[in-house]
This record gives structure tokens, C-alpha cells and sequence, in this order.
């Protein structure tokens, strides 16, 4: 298990420790971005920013899409050990990409998956089973074993980022998951004050980084653009956007047609993918 170093640990001073914890601040990992504090951390949380390039995904593994050009894009597909993220406005099949990811790491390695299961992280309550049947019977899976082989949890708002990280780690360390997937990441956090969520969303997927890393399982999410619609730009940037490896932007351009777009990427040569969403899932269009 690892091991979660408290707030205290780092901040000894009571009124000090008090008046973060009010403004926000509740976790180690919560203070990676305030300059005055970063010796103070070095040594008690996983890694910093800087630090996260020098990571080496030495047992790394790949878990096809499902969808040619998504893969083509993506260099086979998402990665364990690292974190990608799915972002973009409603019904551009970022759920749909959650439900076929959570299919495709059940099949067999000639077939792109990883024989094991995912762990399905829903909170806005858009997991249909209904789905995994139709995604699993396309791709020759029995879908009553599919269902069973997705660990689902319906996580409110009000859960603890620290009792999720722990959750997950304990799941991964005994039971054969190579993917978890979080659909949607900004609604996992509640906070009073909206400034706060962007670090406490960091903090979240530092700390999942670093047990996916661990447990060498790939980590997705999806994610929300904001309103100012920059390109490129998702919610609680540019704190989110430290720890994550993979960001595919998801754009609707026709009927069920998506263009995917790489925006932050590493050892890939294509930055652009178009698929469709059928009832059979996501494919090449």
C-alpha cells in the first residue's frame, strides 16, 4: 500500500495548518504549486512536476482502442503507466470511449487488450450496462463476463480524493486491473470554493499517476473544456495538465463523426484521428 503522508507531517504549525486547511489546502499533495513549501514536500509525496518527465515506463504495456485510427494515433493505443486524457463538450464519446476502453483490456493480446479487468469510475451516472452488452457481443466477448469483469463504483462528490486513491491502489494490488477509468474527473471533487478545485484535482491524478505507475495500470479520464473555449485549454488547467502524458481533445464534426486531436503528446507522428460512434462502439472513419 502506499503510504500517504499527512498534513501535518509536512506543516507543524497548528495555525498555520488551520488556516490552509481552510482555504483549501488539505492534503500534502494540494501544495505542490506554492513555492514556499516545495523543500518541505521534497522527499514526502511521489513526485514533483518537474520530476515527472524523468519517469521511466520500463514494464509499460498497451491496450488498443478498438479503433484503428485512434490507435494509429496514439502509437497502439493508451499506455499502462501513465495517464490520458479524453476532453471535450457533450456527445463528442467520451463516455463511449470509457465504455469501449473497459471492453477491449478484457480481450486476449493478438486482439489488443490485456486480459484483465478495468475498474469503471462513474460520476454522473452515464455507465449503461446496456452498452458493455453491445460492445462486448461486436467483439466476441460473452457479455455477462464482460459485465463481470468491470468493477463498477458510483462515486459522489464527497468522497475523500485521498480514500479514492487508497480505494484504487488496494483494488489494483490484488486483482488483475489494467485500466481505471474516471468519467467524469471534475465532478470526483467537492469543494466550497470553486478556485480550490483545480489543486485538488491535481492532487487527485498526482496521486494516481503515481499508483498507476505503481501497479502498472493505464489511467483515463474524461474532462470538460472551459468556457472561454481557448484551444486546447480543459478545466483546471494548467495545474491538471502536469501529470497527465496524453491529452486527445475530442471535436464533434458531423453526425456521430469525432475528430480526435493530440495536444499534448509524446512519441507519436500522427496528431489527428476522425472516428464514428455505431452501436457496435467507436470505430474508423
Amino acid at each position: 500500500m502506499y503510504e500517504l503522508t499527512k498534513l501535518k507531517d509536512i506543516i507543524s504549525d497548528n495555525r498555520i495548518r488551520k488556516q490552509l486547511f481552510k482555504n483549501g489546502f488539505r492534503t500534502p499533495e494540494s501544495l505542490i504549486f506554492i513555492e514556499k513549501f516545495k523543500d518541505k514536500l521534497r522527499g514526502k509525496i511521489p513526485f514533483f512536476p518537474e520530476d515527472i518527465n524523468e519517469i521511466k515506463y520500463i514494464n509499460s504495456l498497451i491496450i488498443s482502442t478498438g479503433c484503428r485510427s485512434l490507435d494509429d494515433m496514439l502509437g497502439g493505443g493508451v499506455e499502462t503507466g501513465a495517464v490520458t486524457e479524453f476532453v471535450g463538450e457533450f456527445g463528442t464519446g467520451k463516455t463511449q470511449i470509457c465504455h469501449q476502453l473497459s471492453v477491449m483490456v478484457q480481450l486476449p493480446a493478438d486482439m489488443g487488450g490485456l486480459e484483465a479487468g478495468a475498474i469503471y469510475i462513474d460520476t454522473e451516472g452515464t455507465f449503461r450496462p446496456e452498452r458493455i452488452i453491445q460492445i462486448a457481443s461486436y467483439r466476441g466477448i460473452e457479455p455477462k463476463k464482460a459485465l463481470k469483469n468491470i468493477i463498477y463504483l458510483r462515486i459522489k462528490p464527497q468522497q475523500s480524493i485521498r480514500n479514492i486513491a487508497k480505494l484504487i491502489d488496494t483494488i489494483t494490488s490484488k486483482i488483475n486491473v489494467k485500466i481505471v477509468l474516471i468519467d467524469s474527473l471534475p465532478l470526483l471533487v467537492s469543494v466550497k470554493n470553486m478556485a480550490m478545485r483545480p489543486y485538488k484535482l491535481a492532487s487527485l491524478i498526482h496521486l494516481l499517476k503515481n499508483i498507476a505507475i505503481k501497479n502498472n495500470f493505464a489511467c483515463v479520464y474524461t474532462n470538460r473544456v472551459t468556457s472561454r473555449m481557448e484551444r486546447n485549454m480543459a478545466l483546471s488547467d494548467p495545474y491538471i495538465s502536469i501529470a497527465v502524458d496524453r491529452r486527445i481533445r475530442l471535436i464533434k464534426v458531423g453526425r456521430s463523426i469525432i475528430r480526435a486531436e493530440l495536444s499534448l503528446h509524446y512519441n507519436t507522428m500522427l496528431h489527428s484521428a476522425t472516428f464514428r460512434i455505431t452501436e457496435d462502439g467507436i470505430v474508423k472513419w
